[in-house]
Order: C-alpha cells, then structure tokens, then sequence
C-alpha cells in the first residue's frame, strides 16, 4: 500500500494543460526583453509596471515559506500538500512580477545598465519557480530544489534592492564596515550652500538622495557630491568639459541620459550656475563674487 507521501505525489502530478501553460509561460519571458528592450523613455505602460515594486514581495515571502515546508514535512507529511499549495502561488506571482519588471525596465524608470543584471535574476528566478514546481512532484528530497530557490530569491531581492540604494545597500550603514569619510567643510554663506546645493535640491535629490541613490549617487550633500557614482567622479573641478554632471544635464531633450529624469529639464541659469561653480574648482568654501 503506498505511504500518505506517495499518494501526495500521485495527486499532485500536473495536468499536461500545465506543463503547456508553463512552457508557453517560459518562452515568454524569455522573449519578452527583446520585445520590449529597456530604452530610457516613458511609455504608457508605465503605469502597469509601477505595480511590480508592490507585487514582488509576494513571491519572496512565499518563496521563502516553501522550503520550511518542505524540511517540516519530514515529520508532518500532511505539509507538503501546504508547500504545494505555496510554492504554486509563488510560482503564479513570481511570473506576473517578473512580466510587470520588464514593462518597468521597458517604460525608463532606470538606464539600462541598472536594471539589465535585475532584470534577468527576475526572468530566471521566475523560469526556475515555474520548473520546480513541475518538476518537484517526482522527486522526494523536495527541499533539495526549494532551498536553492529560496537563495536565488535572495540574490534577486539583492540586486533590486542595489538599483534603488546602490552598491552598499546591504553594509553602508554597519558600524564595522562603513568607511572613515572626511569631507571639507562648507561654508554656509558660500556660493556651494547658497547657489549649488539648492539647485541640486530642486533637481536631482529626489533620485540621488538618502531614501533613493540610482546610480549608486547621492547629491543631497558636497561630500556625497564628491564620491561619485557607478560612472565614477561627476564632477572634475577646474574642467567643466570632463564633469558627468554638466554633460548630463547638457544633454539634448530626446537623449535618454538626460538628467534629470523626472521634472523639468535645468534652466539655462541653473546650469551656467553649475558650470561657473566647477570651471573656479568646485569649492565648498568659495564665496560669490561681488558684481559691481
């Protein structure tokens, strides 16, 4: 007579409509970043894919309920219908996540560099949900499977979490890893604190700023302004041509590197500001020259 286990896995063998349905489903995320490539402009569908950021942690959660399941079912059996019944909602949300990441990356929300790594953990992660779950019906070491994917989840997780806040999203604020930073000081009245730094408030800090840092840049102060990005140094002081920051902003308006990505382009005074600031060194101390 087969054991409570072995008639689990009777039961819970997929219908061939499923293993169709997951097929097609693979084959569509797997095409669907050249359908759709991310390039930098806004699209209607936008709006959908501004619901993956919501979505998405359904699926992590899940994914990591699934092998705690599956290790407990060693001595509760009766859990593996559970860890089923879990890992299939995952699996679901999994996709519908992964497909609402492509439309974001596709609608500009970030430059292609930061979304490209995220954005095949996601379609990988999703593909591997879809083949466990087939798959893990005929195996009886179930969490030899769930537990890898739980890992691929966190990896995923992490290279979301590196397009929002950076590279050290995880360390920066560990007390026994974050480095020693010594900026200059800024001088309150100088032409930094009263005519750049408010430019950059205005403009820039929304994106580069403490609760979001895409391209791994702050400018919400004159030593985070110095540390650069993934690009590197923005700002080259004395050489306004070799400064990132006023070419970017330089751009021409069809350009998809042109900063910022959110509002209205820089003034022509704004960026003359920026332009005479950096061309007399980039001080932090500098006061404005009085006009006659």
């Amino acid at each position: 007579m087969p054991t409570q286990e072995e008639q689990l896995y009777t039961t819970n063998r997929p219908h061939p409509k499923v293993w169709i349905a997951s097929t097609a489903a693979i084959l569509l995320l797997l095409s669907l970043p050249s359908i759709l490539p991310p390039d930098g402009q806004t699209h209607p569908g936008q709006f959908l894919g501004r619901f993956h950021v919501g979505l998405i942690h359904l699926p992590i959660g899940l994914l990591f309920l699934v092998p705690v399941f599956d290790l407990a079912a060693k001595k509760r059996p009766a859990l593996q219908q559970a860890a089923a019944i879990t890992l299939n909602i995952a699996t679901i949300t999994a996709f519908l996540s992964a497909l609402l990441g492509i439309i974001l990356a596709h609608a500009g929300a970030f430059s292609v560099d930061e979304v490209r790594t995220h954005l095949w953990t996601g379609i990988v992660l999703a593909i591997a949900a879809i083949a466990i779950t087939q798959l893990r019906t005929f195996l009886p070491q179930r969490a030899l499977l769930t537990i890898p994917l739980a890992l691929l989840t966190l990896w995923t997780a992490h290279t979301g979490g590196k397009i929002v806040y950076g590279d050290d999203w995880l360390t920066e604020f560990l007390p026994h890893l974050a480095p020693s930073r010594s900026y200059p000081s800024v001088d309150p009245e100088g032409v930094y604190a009263k005519q750049v730094q408010p430019i950059l408030n205005a403009n820039c800090v929304k994106c580069h700023g403490s609760q979001e840092r895409k391209g791994n840049l702050r400018l919400d102060s004159y030593g985070h302004l110095l540390d650069g990005g993934t690009s590197g140094d923005i700002v080259a002081a004395g050489h306004p041509e070799r400064s990132i920051l006023l070419h970017r902003i330089t751009l021409p308006p069809n350009d998809p590197k042109l900063m910022p990505k959110k509002g209205e382009p820089l003034t022509p005074a704004e960026i003359e500001t920026l332009r005479a600031w950096i061309t007399a060194g980039a001080s932090p101390s500098a006061t404005p020259t009085t006009q006659p």
